[in-house]
């Protein structure tokens, strides 16, 4: 429960500056910061402020730890019902879950 209080009160400011907000469906984890949406023209989404080990760029090996952080983005995120806060209309959406 505390988690929940802290995270919304990190994130309830931000909210209110945001320009933009919509809700979508994830419909696939390309790695640990990266999702696909489930629309018409597939939207990739990057997490602002999230850094995982590499596990799908063309010249870099696997990272230490990217597949565990795919994982875990993919358990929590897969076919999940997702808000998008958007600050700034050319820059990429921030990503939170819906309902916290």
């Amino acid at each position: 429960m505390k988690k929940i209080i802290v995270l919304f009160i990190l994130i309830l400011p931000l909210t209110l500056w945001a320009q933009k907000q919509e809700f979508a469906i994830v419909d696939r984890v390309i790695d640990g910061d990266t999702i696909v949406l489930l629309d018409s023209s597939q939207t990739r989404v990057r997490f602002i402020g999230v850094d995982t080990p590499e596990t799908k760029h063309p010249r870099k090996p696997i990272e230490f730890y990217g597949l565990e952080s795919s994982a875990y983005t993919t358990k929590q995120l897969s076919s999940q019902k997702i808000l998008l806060v958007f600050f700034f209309p050319a820059i990429t959406p921030i990503l939170k879950r819906a309902g916290v």
